[in-house]
């Protein structure tokens, strides 16, 4: 079960590409029944490794903006640290946030249309390269 579920997963990173966590985090945590101090470092490492790969493909078209990804990056960690720090003041409420938030991410999603995501001028997706990156 656990290596269908790595295939499962891996073929929604490469279809989405993007968005890793939700669909990892409730792969481990219910499907494979790990609990969120398991699903949590899980996901982050999948994602992790499947964004490396992806940042090294994109580096050599010379299509990562490395200045805006390391101060996303920096803030980011930042930003980990506090909601580490608060996610110890709130026992169990780990996955009722998360919950939360794909619920909340789930709508954007529904009620964004798609004309209205528009590429950065000279960025044309290529949608073959999306699943060889994710």
């Amino acid at each position: 079960m656990t290596v269908f579920l790595a295939i499962l997963l891996g073929v929604l990173l490469g279809l989405l590409s993007g968005g890793g966590s939700m669909i990892a985090v409730p792969v481990f945590r219910y499907g494979m029944d790990k609990g969120p101090e398991v699903a949590f470092p899980g996901a982050l490492i999948v994602v992790g490794i499947a964004s490396l790969v992806g940042t090294i493909l994109y580096a050599r078209e010379k299509r990562v903006r490395w200045a805006e990804g390391s101060l996303f990056a920096v803030v980011s960690m930042l930003g980990a640290f506090g909601g580490g720090f608060l996610s110890g003041m709130l026992p169990g409420g780990h996955m009722i946030i998360f919950a939360i938030f794909l619920v909340l991410t789930g709508w954007k999603l529904i009620t964004t249309r798609t004309k209205d995501l528009k590429p950065l001028e000279g960025e044309g997706v290529d949608q073959r390269r999306l699943v060889i990156t994710a």
